[in-house]
């Protein structure tokens, strides 16, 4: 976790390489729950700015979501990324779906519960991806033209 706080490319690479170990050490275990745990740090890891191994990512938390569908920090961290690569429709899908759960009751939920700052910021974010995707309709249809003054080879971080 050391690693994982200095930040630098280097030190998450070695984060990346140590959680693997541990991965690997954890397969075939009893307890789901700790190989769920390295899963999720693993894939906050490889979808930092300085890996942005995004597809990567998404096998870790998909690795969690098919043992446990309703693990809300999954997916949460799977929106995250999915946004970060651009894959708006994706990307709203698992934030709804992540609200949803938030919202039902936490006795069926595995991961961790949403607070209602998780659930605002997640709401915020959802509008953004529906004002994003009526914004791209409108200017693929011509109804404006489209002046996206981002940079392809930037990642949209998935924090806002």
């Amino acid at each position: 976790l050391r690693e994982i706080d200095i930040g630098e490319p280097e030190a998450m690479q070695r984060a990346d390489m140590l959680l693997t170990e541990a991965i690997e050490l954890e397969l075939g275990q009893p307890v789901a729950a700790r190989y769920h745990e390295l899963c999720l740090l693993r894939g906050r890891v490889r979808s930092a700015r300085h890996m942005s191994r995004f597809d990567d990512a998404i096998s870790d938390f998909d690795a969690i979501l098919s043992d446990e569908p309703l693990h809300t920090q999954a997916l949460l961290e799977k929106a995250k990324v999915l946004r970060s690569k651009r894959c708006w429709q994706e990307s709203l899908a698992c934030y709804r779906k992540t609200l949803e759960l938030g919202e039902a009751d936490e006795s069926m939920v595995k991961g961790y519960g949403l607070t209602r700052h998780v659930k605002n910021w997640i709401s915020r974010n959802i509008a953004q991806l529906e004002e994003r995707l009526i914004e791209l309709a409108a200017a693929e249809s011509g109804e404006f033209g489209f002046g996206d003054a981002s940079n392809d080879n930037v990642a949209d971080s998935g924090e806002i």
